[in-house]
């Protein structure tokens, strides 16, 4: 004699979709969170300074330029 439960079919199949819902938030914070800390890692990028007409350096002078030339 086989019983059936017509319950445990309706809990199982909300089981299913909390197991997906919770599955699917878990990848959505998980990506979320690597691009966060991809974002926080990119170096920021130093614009290069402006180069006045004529010149053939920028007019910000490094300390290292300073020191090869004598000063």
């Amino acid at each position: 004699m086989l019983l059936s439960f017509p319950d445990m079919t309706t809990r199982k199949e909300f089981s299913d979709i909390r197991s997906f819902t919770v599955g699917l938030l878990g990848a959505a914070a998980l990506a979320a969170g690597l691009l966060l800390v991809r974002q926080q890692k990119e170096p920021e990028t130093e614009r290069p300074s402006s180069v006045p007409a004529g010149e053939t350096q920028p007019a910000t002078i490094s300390l290292d330029r300073i020191r090869a030339l004598g000063y």
